[in-house]
């Protein structure tokens, strides 16, 4: 062999050699470049992944297991990579973290490999095997509707209609995220809040558009202090800011209605009048007779033909538990002498002393040397006292220097039947706030 071949025979073995060393290292390369967390697939499993460096130990915790330190998954290591699936995770969005050496919170940290983050946790979603449509669409403006989808709508057209005419609406489409999009209209005078539009996406049936802050809007303020009923002896107006009803008739009523447990379920057989609508979507009746110890409701018709009987919001008493609206004439309710502006001057704000209380708790007690146990009456009561004559009711509250009292919640109660409070033979509840 001469020397040239043995010089290129040299040159081939330094080849050689050299492609041996780096092809030992290229696998671990490629698979440190390839390594993904997390890996979601279709089952709802999750595999977790996290490049080990000096780590001895790595565990993952998060929404997933109720941030549980006992019973986050210690993941297994091969090939310089720490990993662990958790199973049969339901559709929605997850955060975790990973918790270096021991299963405290000592050392914790992000997944490096998953840019996606919320409140310092990283984050993923599973998303539904239902097929992909819309579930809000709320109009916030006259030209503006914020519309979310149950997941990512990818490429699909949104579309606006007008359900009564069978119509679609103009619309332009600025995309918020993967699952949100807001819909411009056109054309602004092109909408009425009391007709039914749906968002439609793809061939989906659609979502009805809810009328949310686009009735902040202007045109619906109303500066009138008069919203419920006026009261005279000779005539009575009524008045509901509805903006979205069709239609608002006034049902009077002679009685408090048949009670089926704690509840009246029939409104109907009311004397109904039409309501008259304001361009700010205002309802008024004025009814020319008294209508002094009656119960009224408010019936609403919609456009998408559903019907509701509806309590006054703004009623001044109700019959039990709420059930319809009473028309009471305050100023006969007036003790003698009564001035709700006639009260002790405040010197300083610094002077008051402030008692809480709940109108039940105050004279409840068996003990209490009180008449009126529970009841606003127990305020009236003077002289009172408990054991050992200690005074209560008032005379206490004057004893301690109190100069304020704060009623905590007194009105209606879901969980209180008013019908029973009094009946000790009953086992509805009888406490929950001051009733």
């Amino acid at each position: 062999m001469n020397v040239k071949e043995r010089r290129s025979l040299t040159y081939l073995v330094v080849l050689i050699m050299f492609l041996q060393l780096f092809s030992g290292l290229f696998p671990y390369a490629n698979a440190s470049a390839q390594v993904i967390s997390p890996v979601i697939e279709e089952d709802g499993s999750v595999t977790f992944h996290y490049n080990q460096t000096d780590e001895s130990s790595v565990f993952v915790i998060g929404s997933f297991n109720g941030w549980d330190l006992s019973t986050a998954v210690e993941m297994t290591l091969e090939n310089g990579v720490f990993s662990a699936t958790i199973s049969d995770l339901e559709p929605g969005d997850y955060e975790y973290k990973f918790l270096i050496n021991n299963r405290t919170w000592d050392e914790s940290s992000t997944d490096p490999l998953n840019p996606n983050t919320a409140d310092g946790n990283s984050t993923f979603t599973i998303e539904s095997t239902e097929p992909v449509n819309v579930q809000s669409a709320l109009m916030d403006s006259f030209s503006e509707i914020l519309v979310t989808t149950n997941k990512n709508f990818g490429e699909k057209e949104f579309v606006l209609t007008d359900v009564a005419e069978n119509k679609v609406i103009e619309t332009t489409v600025t995309k918020v995220d993967d699952k949100k999009v807001k819909l411009i209209l056109t054309d602004e005078s092109s909408v009425d809040v009391r007709k039914v539009y749906k968002v439609s996406l793809g061939g989906s049936e659609g979502t009805k558009v809810v009328m949310r802050n686009i009735l902040n809007d202007d045109s619906f303020f109303y500066a009138g202090n008069d919203l419920g009923y006026t009261y005279s002896s000779s005539k009575t107006t009524f008045k509901l800011w509805a903006p979205t009803a069709t239609k608002v008739s006034l049902a009077i009523y002679e009685e408090a209605g048949t009670y089926e447990g704690p509840f009246v379920s029939d409104h109907t057989g009311g004397t109904e009048k039409l309501m008259t609508r304001a361009d700010n979507g205002v309802w008024s009746l004025t009814v020319d007779e008294d209508l002094k110890n009656k119960y009224y409701m408010y019936k609403l018709d919609f456009a998408d033909g559903t019907s509701h009987y509806a309590v006054d919001p703004y009623a001044r008493s109700t019959s039990a538990n709420g059930q319809r609206a009473a028309i009471v004439d305050l100023d006969s309710t007036d003790p003698t002498g009564f001035d709700p502006a006639d009260k002790p001057a405040v010197v300083s704000p610094a002077d008051a002393i402030i008692y809480e209380l709940h109108v039940r708790d105050f004279s409840i007690d068996e003990q209490s040397g009180m008449e009126n146990k529970g009841k606003y009456l127990a305020f009236t009561e003077t002289g009172t006292t408990g054991t050992n004559g200690v005074k209560t009711g008032v005379d206490s509250l004057r004893e301690l220097g109190v100069n304020y009292v704060h009623l905590l919640p007194t009105y209606d109660f879901g969980s209180v039947n008013e019908l029973t409070v009094n009946d000790p033979n009953s086992s509805d509840v009888k406490f929950n706030w001051g009733l």
